[in-house]
C-alpha cells in the first residue's frame, strides 16, 4: 500500500479524495 499526499484513490474511477467518504462523489 503506497500513500500519495494524504489522498485516498478510488481503484474503480481513480477520483483523488483528501477524506474517504466512502464513495465517490
Amino acid at each position: 500500500m503506497s500513500k500519495t499526499k494524504t489522498a485516498f484513490f478510488c481503484q474503480n474511477c481513480g477520483y483523488e479524495s483528501a477524506k474517504w467518504l466512502g464513495k465517490c462523489p
